[in-house]
């Protein structure tokens, strides 16, 4: 017997971004609504609302974003320079976007970081 879970993380900078994920997403998923509420405590918490659309694999449409190449773990020698490849398909051309523990790599702030994006695949580097 197989059980699966499903997994629900959030992270949340002090800048006050903050993501959800949800793994893995189920087809009974579909038209959930997915509430994002913020409060500091002054006046009445702000909520805004998403429905999540799920799609089964047999009924993507034409050109849907495709990973072909899943970035690898590595193993880098400290002071060396680790490079972080993803491929991706669709129509028109998707962009790929980086996460670093469910938060998007900020290369404008953090000059560790620089991500090519000429030709595909995507190359994070750090």
């Amino acid at each position: 017997m197989i059980i699966t879970m499903e997994v629900y993380s959030t992270k949340t900078l002090s800048n006050g971004l903050s993501t959800l994920r949800i793994e893995p997403v189920r087809l009974t998923d579909a038209n959930a609504t997915i509430s994002c509420t913020a409060d500091n405590g002054i006046g009445n918490p702000v909520i805004a609302d998403a429905i999540l659309t799920v799609l089964s694999s047999d009924k993507l449409p034409t050109g849907f974003p495709v990973i072909e190449a899943h970035p690898v773990l590595k193993s880098v020698e400290q002071g060396r320079t680790a490079h972080v490849s993803c491929r991706a398909r669709g129509e028109p051309r998707p962009k790929v976007l980086w996460l670093r523990d469910l938060m998007p790599v900020d290369i404008r702030s953090n000059t560790r970081y620089s991500v090519s994006t000429l030709g595909n695949p995507g190359i994070l580097s750090f």
